[in-house]
């Protein structure tokens, strides 16, 4: 009996030794590489409001999904040049690659210009000299990746003022240049994704994102399937967007499926504990967990929970959101127990006569419709167009959701640091102010700007249309909300 015990126990333990050898090893996952190229602050035309924040967004979306993410934001050529050799030289050891690029581009005989912030476009020939020939990036994210993904987003088919500028030094040439951006069919393997159909013009966005980058931030983390799914949802999100006015369009010639979000690797048996369930590691989930745990913004949180509303950080998500809504809630009672405060009216004197009626004491917050109204219209002149704004604890922010007062004065240092000379006109009768309530008010106003960078030589001008929401705190105008629609 002892003999056979031991054969057991021999037998077992060369079993046990031999499903380890043969046991496969952590399915690797797929290597993915993304270039993304934002240009908003172009030296010799109107600044783009959106593709900056498209850009960062985007990079920040990729990296949850296992990119390895390079960036590169109001880039001259010299610039473009060397992150688009930089990310080149990747492509080798990558299965995937992706290419986003959001700014100005022109069309010029049927080729497709990727335009850097200082070019000029004054004559035919700056087109060759001036820009990025998109044939060029096409040509290195195709070369020697066979059986791979390459994956190009162009949000650049604006109204661009340097086109036009370009068509006239051309004269009887101009019809070469074209309006949007040309039809491109990439090689096998490569799919092109253009924010609207070839030969259209794409908006920019009213908020903080382009309808284009807009959707692909919601839908390449949001939808479940392959990238033909994530991109009919994109389209008919910038469909509903924008009113049928622009249409996404691609070219496909993948050969292999493609996911955004990726499966996790299969665990070695290294990874395996003696129940033979995987051990818990770093996964998809964990790594948009850390950056989303300190978030002070509901809709983040919410859109956490909502892609991963079983995981094993749904606990804490949900019990973050129920504090970040219990501290909003507490700050609206606040507000509202505050306007509602009024000191008692003044007993009646003691003369036979009976007092005269008198209204009430106002609230120590509360002002007339008129003394506001003149308030804000004061304030609007005075501090708004000198940068000398109060915010709110926490601000609705661009549309972009919640924010803290802390993250808007650095998003309004950022602007200032890139623009150090500023000067804004109140259009004359521009201004409308409504009452959304007791001590809240909304106004609306138009102004031109002109904004330079002495030292950089760069200048833009335009004209814009604010919107703001006011509570009145201590006599003062406070900005709860706030939003932009820039024009041309």
């Amino acid at each position: 009996m002892l003999v056979m015990t031991d054969f057991l126990r021999i037998f077992f333990a060369a079993g046990i030794v031999a499903l380890l050898v043969l046991w496969p090893g952590p399915a690797a996952a797929e290597r993915r590489v993304a270039l993304i190229i934002g240009n908003s602050d172009y030296q010799h035309t109107s600044v783009l409001p959106n593709p900056r924040n498209d850009a960062q967004d985007l990079a920040a979306a990729l990296r949850r999904l296992q990119f390895d993410v390079t960036i590169g934001l109001d880039l001259d050529k010299r610039g473009m040049e060397r992150s688009i050799r930089e990310f080149t030289s990747q492509l080798g050891q990558a299965e995937v690659a992706l290419f986003f690029y959001a700014g100005h581009a022109v069309q010029v005989g049927e080729q497709n210009h990727l335009m850097p912030i200082d070019a000029r476009l004054a004559s035919e020939v700056d087109a060759d000299f001036e820009t990025i020939p998109l044939r060029l990036v096409l040509q290195h994210m195709e070369r020697d990746r066979e059986n791979k993904t390459s994956l190009v987003f162009l949000d650049a088919c604006r109204d661009n003022p340097l086109a036009k500028n370009l068509a006239r030094g051309m004269g009887t040439r101009s019809a070469s240049v074209g309006q949007g951006l040309a039809e491109v069919k990439g090689g096998v393997g490569t799919l092109i994704g253009f924010s609207t159909q070839p030969g259209n013009v794409a908006r920019d966005g009213a908020g903080r994102n382009s309808p284009y980058a807009e959707a692909l931030l919601r839908q390449m983390e949001g939808t479940e399937g392959d990238i033909n799914a994530v991109l009919i949802n994109v389209r008919n999100q910038v469909l509903q967007t924008t009113g049928g006015r622009q249409v996404p369009w691609e070219h496909s010639s993948l050969t292999r499926q493609f996911h955004f979000r990726q499966a996790a690797p299969t665990p070695s048996a290294a990874e395996l504990p003696v129940s033979g369930f995987p051990r818990t590691g770093a996964t998809e989930e964990a790594m948009a967990w850390a950056t989303t745990k300190d978030t002070s913004s509901i809709p983040v949180l919410e859109a956490f929970l909502r892609r991963y509303p079983s995981g094993i950080y749904a606990d804490m998500a949900q019990a973050r959101l129920q504090e970040l809504k219990q501290m909003k809630e507490a700050r609206e009672q606040e507000a509202r127990q505050r306007t509602a405060m009024a000191p008692p009216p003044a007993p009646p004197a003691a003369a036979v006569v009976p007092p005269a009626r008198t209204s009430p004491s106002p609230a120590p917050d509360s002002l007339t419709r008129p003394e506001a109204i003149k308030r804000i219209s004061v304030w609007i002149e005075r501090d708004f167009l000198n940068d000398n704004v109060t915010y709110a604890e926490v601000v609705d922010w661009y549309d972009q959701g919640t924010i803290n007062r802390d993250e808007v004065l650095t998003d309004r240092a950022k602007y200032q640091e890139r623009w150090p000379q500023r000067k804004y006109t109140l259009t004359p009768g521009s201004v409308q102010i409504t009452t959304n309530g007791p001590n809240r008010y909304a106004a609306t106003f138009e102004l031109t700007y002109v904004v330079r960078n002495e030292r950089r030589k760069a200048q833009a001008a335009g004209k814009s249309r604010i919107m703001v929401d006011l509570e009145i705190a201590d006599g003062k105008p406070r900005v709860v909300r706030q939003k932009e629609i820039v024009g041309r």
